[in-house]
């Protein structure tokens, strides 16, 4: 009796022992489980920023894009007054002088 209880002992070591290492083989499976899923997970992460990142770009695009064509638009406006300023100073100057030779004409003809 006493060897079948050293032989039962030993194969319920050796069942303990086997036990064990499909235990660690499991912990293990599950340790990988969690870093896939960590890395998953960090994996979404990045790629919600990186889709953020494009939204924020769109929308500082669509901001430039505007304030480029009200520029451009401001500066047409300013070609134009400009313009304007040009063909007013004309018209002043030839007043002007038309209105110096009607004075010349006039004091020629008192004088005579």
């Amino acid at each position: 009796e006493a060897e079948e209880a050293e032989e039962l002992a030993k194969q319920m070591w050796k069942l303990v022992s086997e036990a064990e290492k499909f235990a660690i083989r499991a912990m293990k499976r599950v340790e990988r489980a969690i870093l896939k899923d960590e890395a998953f997970a960090d994996f979404e992460k990045a790629e919600q920023a990186a889709i953020q990142a494009k939204i924020d770009a769109e929308v500082q695009q669509k901001k430039a894009n505007k304030e480029r064509a009200e520029a451009e638009a401001a500066h047409a406006v300013a070609i134009r007054e400009r313009r304007e300023a040009d063909e007013a100073r004309v018209i002043a100057e030839k007043e002007r002088r038309e209105a110096t030779e009607h004075a010349e004409l006039l004091a020629q003809e008192r004088a005579t």
